[in-house]
């Protein structure tokens, strides 16, 4: 039996789908065919989510250990061997199923603007068809109603981006030596630079270097939503163009058709006065200058 000796565990919208296809590159480093399997956040678990398209987004989640281990069944000879779930980072009682199951994990974590992150996660769920409002307010507005109603966590737009409090849990379970936590900065600025950390982290050569030419998993607005579903939907044009197009190629085209308008500088402010006193602890706490996050 071969389960995970590391896991990175969030934030959403954080560059986590990124991070795990460069990782996937090293030839030590092998992770889960399903990049959000959610399996320590729902164990034994049979969530019935009522939110638009919370049925689609948890039909992949695998909620029995025998299950998950097969996730892991094709390990051949890789000595750091994880999956990616931003579920983990968040929902409670996690980490501590996660300790019970895997003790001697490595824990890997990066962090994004709050505010901006539950911005880009609004509009991650306008891109793939779920959110009914355009407008940021309105859904920050509602969220609290949609959370009561069992709504899945992509839509807890303001609540999933209490940090501290989050890494607060896992520090109280794991050995603070098991937990490593990185920037969404850090990936802007150096992507190179991060994954060599990560790679030190898990015990794999880090003079490796993966291919960092595309990046995964873009929020935005479609620009025209009949030909973003042609790019991004299952359909008969895109299964006969998929073997001609190079993957860059179907990723910049996707990218090409989203759009990203500003946040509002007053929905910003009010986002930020939520988070202030958190961002405050959680730099003190991770070490960081996070000036940035509160201006």
């Amino acid at each position: 039996m071969v389960l995970p000796n590391f896991l990175i565990i969030g934030a959403a919208k954080a560059g986590t789908t990124s991070i795990a296809q460069y990782m996937k590159q090293h030839p030590q480093i092998y992770i889960s065919p399903v990049k959000e399997p959610y399996f320590f956040s729902f164990e034994g678990q049979t969530p019935n989510f009522q939110g638009p398209g919370d049925s689609d987004t948890f039909s992949y989640a695998v909620t029995r250990l025998a299950d998950y281990e097969h996730l892991f069944d094709k390990v051949n000879g890789e000595t750091a061997i994880g999956e990616a779930s931003v579920s983990y980072l968040h929902i409670p009682e996690t980490a501590e199923r996660i300790s019970q199951h895997l003790s001697q994990v490595k824990i890997l974590v990066i962090l994004r603007d709050p505010a901006e992150r539950a911005y880009a996660h609004f509009m991650h769920q306008i891109r793939d068809g779920h959110e009914s409002t355009i407008d940021f307010s309105e859904a920050l507005q509602v969220e609290d109603q949609r959370i009561q109603d069992n709504w899945m966590f992509p839509w807890h737009y303001k609540r999933n981006g209490f940090y501290f409090e989050q890494l607060s849990t896992y520090l109280s379970i794991f050995d603070a030596r098991q937990i490593k936590v990185w920037l969404y900065e850090d990936l802007q600025k150096d992507a190179a630079g991060l994954l060599k950390e990560i790679f030190y982290f898990l015990g794999v050569d880090d003079t490796f270097t993966p291919d960092l030419s595309v990046r995964y998993n873009i929020s935005g607005i479609p620009k025209n939503r009949t030909i973003f579903n042609l790019i991004d939907k299952p359909n008969l044009a895109k299964k006969v163009l998929r073997p001609l197009l190079p993957q860059k190629m179907r990723y910049k085209l996707r990218k090409s058709a989203l759009e990203k308008p500003l946040m509002s500088k007053d929905i910003r402010n009010h986002l930020v006065n939520i988070y202030r006193d958190d961002i405050l602890k959680l730099q003190d706490l991770i070490n960081r200058d996070l000036s940035n996050w509160l201006s």
